[in-house]
This record gives structure tokens, sequence and C-alpha cells, in this order.
């Protein structure tokens, strides 16, 4: 007695809208995570000397601002281009 096999749609892994979909919003979360990484990692502002003596630095609020500012440009850049 042969078996009467009804074919099955594709599951919801393996169709090319999941796939396209899935690879978008996973590469866009991996390079903003990749570009948090490097915004914490990268140095903001370096020690600035003008004629031997240091350049005192901002209010720690203005160099949390900033350092906010440009790992959030960074991790979006990232998220973008990964």
């Amino acid at each position: 007695k042969k078996a009467n096999y009804m074919p099955t749609p594709p599951g919801m892994d393996e169709s090319c809208a999941w796939r396209l979909i899935s690879g978008t919003v996973g590469g866009y979360a991996m390079g903003c995570l990749f570009g948090m990484f490097l915004g914490a990692m990268g140095d903001m502002n370096p020690i600035q000397i003008v004629k031997g003596k240091e350049i005192p630095q901002g209010p720690l609020r203005e160099q949390a601002r900033a350092a906010y500012v440009s790992t959030k440009a960074r991790s979006i850049g990232l998220g973008k281009n990964f």
C-alpha cells in the first residue's frame, strides 16, 4: 500500500523573506553592539598640552554627553554598514 504524503510548505526559518529580515535585523544589532564596544574603548578626549601645561578638561556632565553622542554615532554608523 502506498502512503499518501501531502507536500508541506517550507517552515518559516527556510523562507527567503525570513532570512532577509532576520539577517538585516541581526546585522544591524551586531553592528550597534560592536559600535558600542568600540565607542567605549576609544579615546574620546586626549590630553591636550599647550606650552608645557595641560589644559583642564570640561565638567563631567559635558564629558559624559560628548562620550554618549560619539558612541551613539559610531554605533548607528556600524549598524548601517555591518
